[in-house]
């Protein structure tokens, strides 16, 4: 990239000398993204949360993935209150600051009414499950789980003005730094891996901070995608791109760890994507695609009876470690012969309470679409899917003039597919990806930065 085109998003009211060099040097701003994830790994809690607030400052590029790289582990030291958690809040805060001084400014775009249906819908579902369960399980913290739901969509809802009002240049800064942070992120997260872990073996079940396996390796999958597109675009230099590679091998690695059948799908349909939406040539596009598919069906050879039993098994609804599709049928009869307008209501117990009705408390939807079915009912649904498939819609009608733009939508592409297996209806990481890419298509609207499928015959998905 030119020089020209490097400072672009510089702010140039914020001074000049090593800060500016700082807050445009995509490089010093993934150092320091990875220097603060191991101090947030080893230090204090409050050291790491210190560190973190400077990032932002310092390099307020590198908040976007903070965002999402942070979500993939859980760095608690009471309760609710994570690094994580406040550094939120702390977005939010900078955000207003620079709204009353003048220095961000808000554009009304289309997408703006899916964020209040969305809260309308969500409001009504918490309202909704109070009044049917007024003593559900641990009531208080229920309350308590959806007042944080609901701040996660609000923030959602500040992430996507943010960036909307953005530049489309600004934008491709902002992915720039992304695509470096998220590479030295797991180069750092793979560091904790090897110090925190007494044993490595495939198939381990390994996690950390106690977050679950499914959930940490449904998160990498959101993220090793976004990899595969920056290794085919020619501004990156090779050694760039060596370590690019290297954190997406880590990255499959650390899945494969996990032993998540879930991860494993999710990750391969996200790459397969990714590679067909490159810039590579046809040929190499075939080659990759034949690489890929053999090491799948070397990976399924080993997990696939496994995966199988997981998902189809149907000899109890007691044996929640298998048989999702129980569980799906389950929920879907009693949806169907009670609240199928309106639902339940969102509770952490709702589907706890639900799956009761079939002899078991533990019971979990592991499918967005069903969760917001069994929450919201259909009209719920509805408005559900219209937010978080729009932006897929959008990238599958449309061709880049820039691939990096494609980033956030195979972030968001990612996301829904691992919330398909997942119980991830307000999980951090689908709310902010899905967001991101909203933001997205709103700008390259704006600046025609994409035209129609049809216009061209290039090949690729």
């Amino acid at each position: 990239m030119v020089r020209s085109e490097r400072r672009a998003f510089v702010n140039p009211s914020v001074g000049s000398g090593i800060r500016n060099y700082l807050r445009d040097n995509p490089l010093a701003a993934a150092l320091m993204f990875g220097i603060n994830l191991l101090a947030a790994f080893y230090l204090p809690w409050y050291i790491g949360l210190v560190v973190s607030c400077c990032n932002i400052l310092i390099f307020q590029n590198s908040i976007y993935a903070m965002l999402i790289f942070f979500s993939l582990f859980e760095i608690k030291f009471y309760g609710y209150f994570s690094i994580y958690n406040l550094i939120s809040v702390f977005y939010i805060v900078v955000f207003l600051i620079k709204l009353i001084l003048g220095q961000k400014r808000i554009i009304l775009c289309n997408d703006i009414y899916l964020y209040f249906v969305l809260i309308g819908i969500y409001l009504f579902g918490l309202f909704n499950f109070l009044y049917f369960f007024p003593y559900p399980i641990e009531l208080f913290e229920n309350i308590l789980n959806g007042i944080l739901n609901l701040i996660k969509v609000i923030i959602g809802f500040v992430l996507f003005l943010d960036l909307a009002s953005a530049t489309s240049e600004q934008l491709k800064a902002i992915f720039k730094v992304m695509l470096y942070c998220f590479g030295f992120g797991i180069l750092a997260l793979f560091i904790y891996f090897l110090t925190s872990a007494t044993t490595f073996s495939i198939y381990s079940r390994y996690t950390i901070m106690g977050v679950n396996n499914n959930d940490f390796a449904g998160r990498l999958a959101v993220i090793a995608p976004v990899i595969m597109i920056a290794l085919s675009l020619k501004e990156y230099r090779f050694r760039t791109k060596l370590l690019l590679l290297a954190s997406l091998g880590l990255a499959l690695y650390m899945i494969l760890l996990t032993g998540s059948r879930t991860g494993l799908v999710c990750i391969s349909l996200g790459l397969l994507l990714a590679l067909c939406y490159s810039s590579l040539s046809l040929k190499q596009k075939f080659i990759a695609i034949t690489s890929s598919a053999v090491l799948l069906y070397l990976a399924l050879g080993y997990w696939g009876q496994d995966l199988m039993q997981r998902t189809l098994d149907s000899s109890s609804l007691s044996e929640l470690s298998t048989g999702r599709l129980d569980i799906w049928i389950a929920l879907l009869r009693s949806i169907a012969n009670e609240r199928i307008f309106f639902g339940y209501g969102v509770g952490r117990d709702t589907i706890k309470i639900i799956s009761g009705i079939y002899g078991s408390y533990s019971a979990y939807d592991h499918n967005i679409f069903l969760a917001a079915l069994i929450s919201f009912g259909v009209v719920g649904l509805g408005i559900y899917a219209g937010f978080v498939t729009k932006p897929i819609w959008f990238m599958m009608r449309k061709r880049f003039l820039d691939q990096t733009y494609l980033i956030p939508f195979l972030m968001g592409f990612a996301a829904v597919i691992s919330g398909m297996f997942l119980c991830w209806i307000f999980e951090e990481t689908l709310l902010y990806s899905v967001s991101i890419a909203l933001a997205t298509a709103n700008v390259l609207s704006r600046h025609q930065y994409t035209y129609q499928r049809g216009d061209c015959n290039q090949f690729g998905m």
